[in-house]
């Protein structure tokens, strides 16, 4: 594999490796136990995959705009791939599937909670919430701030249902 790469609007968006990376990929194709051109095809979909990711949004918003014209809207993908690119290199690219996957009940609950107080008050200050990393900035924010209400609203909430028993057959 010379690079990973993905190509729009006939920009290309790559990632060339500074070494040889076949004992890195043999590696991991052996600890997988799949073959090698797996764990490329993997390498390559998922570079391809998160920049489209990242330009969905952008890309919409882009074309609603009153004034939107092509340059406009490829402008909006160029930034949004390129700053995915950057992440990615920098590793500092959240994560995460649709959201951390939070599967402690303990956090889920937390999350729950936090979230509840966020969207409170985004509603009542008129302002929206923010998405992606900066949405799970917040939340640390806010669980730093309020640690001891979160996390006992948190228990009192599980403890309330732990004791609930569904009957399957009713």
């Amino acid at each position: 594999m010379q690079k990973l790469a993905y190509t729009r609007n006939g920009k290309e968006y790559a990632i060339v490796p500074t070494s040889d990376p076949t004992d890195a990929i043999a590696l991991l194709a052996d600890a997988f136990g799949v073959p090698v051109a797996s764990i490329e095809y993997l390498l390559q979909y998922g570079h391809k995959q998160s920049l489209q990711d990242a330009a969905a949004q952008p890309a919409s918003e882009a074309s609603k705009e009153s004034d939107a014209t092509p340059e406009s809207i490829a402008s909006a993908i160029d930034g949004a791939m390129s700053k995915r690119l950057d992440a990615i290199v920098a590793g500092t690219v959240a994560v995460r599937g649709g959201g951390v996957r939070v599967t402690d009940p303990f956090e889920s609950m937390v999350r729950a909670v936090i979230d509840e107080i966020l969207a409170k008050s985004a509603k009542k200050s008129g302002k929206k919430l923010p998405k992606g990393d900066e949405l799970i900035a917040l939340r640390g924010k806010v669980r730093a701030a309020n640690t001891v209400a979160v996390e006992s609203e948190a228990r009192k909430r599980l403890a309330a249902v732990s004791a609930v028993e569904v009957d399957f057959d009713m």
